[in-house]
């Protein structure tokens, strides 16, 4: 399953957390910039087929190969929040939340207090990426379990 089928096959379960919570959301002006506006702030889905690991991958660079450079979601992305949505195969297991400016400048002053940085680059998907692994203990963010989570 590739990351677009994983997102199409996750967002109604994300759409009834939504709707659990009591909140507004709509998907009709999704573009590049954002996935869904809840409650009037735009949020970025991210949907990771795996468990939550003690960091997080954040793309910084979406196609490295030639002839075509896209600096990706990173640079581009107008949303208020990220989310971050840890997947099995049928369903989500948790979702985590980042204020996008927070994530922005945090990233920012990882480049500006690092002379250098690890990087992790995927070859698979959209293209050649250049991830940057981020501590979910360094960033503050909130979180909530999916009670009904799958096995598979």
């Amino acid at each position: 399953m590739n990351t677009f089928e994983l997102e199409k096959k996750m967002q109604p379960f994300m759409n009834d957390y939504y709707e659990s919570q009591g909140k507004t959301f709509d998907r009709s002006q999704a573009c590049k910039r954002f996935d869904v506006i809840v409650n009037g702030s735009k949020v970025e889905e991210k949907y990771l087929l795996s468990e939550k690991y003690s960091c997080f991958l954040v793309e910084i660079v979406q196609q490295a190969k030639p002839p075509k450079l896209d600096w990706g979601w990173f640079y581009h992305c107008e949303a208020d929040y990220l989310a971050w949505i840890h997947c099995r195969q049928k369903q989500p297991i948790e979702v985590l939340f980042i204020e996008y400016k927070i994530l922005q400048d945090h990233i920012f002053s990882m480049f500006e207090k690092n002379k250098w940085i690890q990087v992790n680059l995927c070859p698979i998907n959209y293209g050649l990426t250049i991830n940057i692994p981020v501590q979910w203990n360094s960033i503050k963010h909130t979180s909530h379990k999916f009670e009904k989570a799958g096995n598979e």
